[in-house]
């Protein structure tokens, strides 16, 4: 089986460096037409599916790619991570007010924890896996997995088999940014990682 993973399209928060999480904000423009160039970098990959966040940008994102409604699947274990409090708020102002919590964010998932309403690492961590088990009983041959910056950090994580602490040590991907997953013989293998061909 073939997986395309990908980030969905800019959005205006991503825009004026807010956090997101699990609130949405809508596609910019240019977020819209990444995703359009990304749907024809992929129009001959024959892929059967798409299983997307089930936050609208993702959603928008892969039905944009994929050229159809009815071919995608939102799912709510695709979500970015929950980050409580600080969803809506400037990155900048996030460091400011809480210094110690998002440093452990951005550079030590173990100890990190989250404000009120938020998710700890371990759990996202959790969600993602249970997915990843999932896709090993799909009876598809190529399928489109839309999704956020931490949750396709997180599913390559996975994918390669590495801790939970190794996911600070990854790049966060941009809008629209391809990875290709091979997955044959019970194993997953990354063959093309953060790639964005498409929008040269």
């Amino acid at each position: 089986m073939d997986i395309y993973i990908t980030r969905h399209g800019q959005t205006e928060w991503n825009l004026i460096n807010k956090i997101q999480g699990h609130l949405d904000s809508p596609l910019t423009e240019k977020g819209r037409e990444d995703a359009k160039k990304l749907g024809l970098r992929l129009k001959n990959k024959n892929i059967d599916l798409a299983y997307s966040s089930d936050l609208k940008r993702a959603i928008d994102t892969a039905e944009i790619i994929i050229g159809s409604r009815d071919k995608v699947r939102p799912l709510k274990a695709l979500r970015e991570i929950g980050v409580g409090k600080w969803e809506g708020m400037f990155y900048e102002d996030i460091e400011k007010t809480y210094p110690e919590k998002f440093k452990a964010y951005k550079t030590n998932p173990d100890a990190y924890q989250p404000t009120p309403g938020g998710e700890t690492f371990k759990d996202f961590e959790k969600r993602v896996r249970d997915f990843v088990e999932d896709l090993k009983n799909e009876d598809h041959d190529s399928i489109l997995i839309v999704t956020h910056g931490l949750t396709y950090m997180m599913l390559l994580n996975i994918f390669e088999g590495k801790e939970l602490k190794d996911i600070s040590k990854r790049v966060l991907p941009a809008g629209t940014s391809l990875s290709h997953i091979k997955y044959e013989n019970g194993k997953y293998n990354i063959i093309e990682e953060n790639c964005l061909e498409h929008l040269s």
